[in-house]
């Protein structure tokens, strides 16, 4: 029988990709864009909203607070991931696609669609 050590495969040292990089050296999947920061405020807003404070998320995420205050923070590059968010009260949901809504006006296409349900239903009732 071999000893563990000559059984292993022995790699050559190889450069690990820094936040600290000019964004042109960093890998693709870890240069910061404005989906990246707009998915930090909406997760952030949504938790503010929905008064869970960073050690409940991170108790509910099974991770560490620094790594919420990340998820949380624009300049960084960890995000929840839908898994993650999941574990959260409905309430966070219900704050996250209020925010959502706020940002991006879906709100009228909502409004629009029910306006046009009640004049179906009124052509319902006239009958």
């Amino acid at each position: 029988m071999k000893p563990r050590q000559q059984s292993q495969l022995t790699l050559p040292p190889m450069d690990l990709a820094k936040e600290t990089q000019e964004h042109g050296v960093r890998p693709k999947c870890t240069q910061p864009d404005d989906s990246h920061e707009l998915a930090a405020e909406l997760f952030d807003r949504a938790l503010t909203d929905a008064k869970i404070s960073t050690a409940e998320a991170a108790y509910l995420f099974g991770v560490s607070e620094s790594l919420v205050r990340r998820m949380r923070s624009k300049d960084a590059r960890e995000r929840a991931s839908f898994p993650q968010m999941l574990k959260l009260p409905p309430t966070f949901h219900w704050q996250l696609h209020r925010a959502m809504n706020r940002k991006f006006g879906f709100w009228r296409l909502a409004m629009a669609d029910a306006v046009e349900a009640l004049g179906g239903l009124a052509m319902v009732v006239e009958r």
